[in-house]
Order: structure tokens, then C-alpha cells, then sequence
């Protein structure tokens, strides 16, 4: 079967959409197999999804004068149903390509130890750029002797210190997007 990408688009959303078109031949053909193994998993799911959703509308139209199932519900069914057969016929060929070793592979002179061991070192900046400013791992919060309130508390109070250190608010707007939190919460629980 033949998939219309323009039909598809319209019908599709967009995440829809990217693993459509990254079923086409020569997007398929430059996949590894865990990428390939992935996104079958995501096609396999929306398949079921829309096969699910045909049978809920023919159960539910069964009762009503006009019955009938959604044009657009049958379209991404086929579609998905076509996607994840392509998938499946690249992820078969994958697996039976790894499991018999190509010529090339097999020819192809393995790494020696001492530069399998040899570490990379990382890149200088070039000049007149600044260094990278990545944030630093925070350190995990020491766990106290006595387990009780008061260490979990402080392990707390640490935590939100240091992520109000983070977004470098002064203390008069923390207070206020603080009670302004605790107050939506009780809103939310009150319903």
C-alpha cells in the first residue's frame, strides 16, 4: 500500500506525522536497530490505539440509527497499520543482518587495546569564546544517623534552598510564589 503524505499530514498531528515520514524507504534505510526497535514500539502503540478506537465506534454506533465509524479514525488505522508493516519489514531485515555477520564486518581490523584504552581528552575553547557555563551536578542531600522529622525536614529544607538559590529570586517573590502554590494545592484538594 501506497501511503499519501499529504492526506497524511492533515490527518496526522505532528509526532503523528515525523514517524510517518520516517517511514519512507530511504529515511528507513538509514536507521540502526535500536532506533528502529523504538520506533516500531511507538508505531505498534499507535496502531492498537486507532484499531481500538475503530472497534469502540462500530460498538457505539451499533445502537443508533445511522451507524457508522469515522472516516478519519479508519484512514489513520490503515495508515498506521501500513507504517508499522514497514517498520517491521526493516527491523526483520536488521536482525538477520546482525545475526549473520556481513563480509565487510568480518574483514574489518579490529581496534588494538592500547588505543581502546587511551582517554579523550576534551577540547580547549577556541579563542575569544567563552567556556561553556553547564550547570554543575547538585550533591545529594547527606542522610542523617536517626531517621525522624527533623532530618527529613532538614534534607527539605536543603532541597528548597537550593533550588530557590538556583532561580535567583529574592526572598519577598519566593514567599509570595510559595503561599501562592499552597493556596492553588488546597483550591485543587477543596474539588
Amino acid at each position: 500500500m501506497t501511503i499519501d503524505y499529504k492526506k497524511a499530514s492533515q490527518i496526522c498531528n505532528a509526532n503523528e506525522f515525523l514517524l510517518v515520514q520516517s517511514s519512507r524507504p530511504n529515511h528507513l534505510a538509514g536507521l540502526d536497530l535500536p532506533e528502529v526497535k523504538r520506533r516500531t514500539g511507538r508505531v505498534r502503540t499507535l496502531a492498537d490505539k486507532w484499531r481500538e478506537r475503530v472497534i469502540e465506534q462500530e460498538r457505539s454506533a451499533s445502537g443508533k440509527l445511522k451507524p457508522g465509524v469515522g472516516e478519519r479514525t479508519v484512514a489513520k488505522r490503515d495508515l498506521f497499520d501500513e507504517v508499522l508493516r514497514r517498520f517491521g519489514a526493516r527491523l526483520k531485515k536488521l536482525e538477520q543482518g546482525e545475526s549473520a555477520p556481513t563480509k565487510a564486518s568480518a574483514s574489518a581490523p579490529s581496534k588494538s587495546k592500547a588505543s581502546a584504552k587511551t582517554p579523550k581528552t576534551p577540547k580547549a575553547p577556541a579563542k575569544g569564546k567563552k567556556p561553556s557555563t553547564a550547570k554543575k551536578a547538585v550533591p545529594a542531600p547527606e542522610a542523617s544517623t536517626a531517621p525522624g522529622r527533623n532530618a527529613r525536614s532538614k534534607s527539605r529544607a536543603r532541597i528548597t534552598e537550593h533550588r530557590v538559590t538556583q532561580s535567583g529570586l529574592n526572598s519577598r517573590i519566593r514567599g509570595h510564589v510559595s503561599a501562592s502554590g499552597k493556596r492553588n494545592q488546597a483550591r485543587r484538594n477543596k474539588r
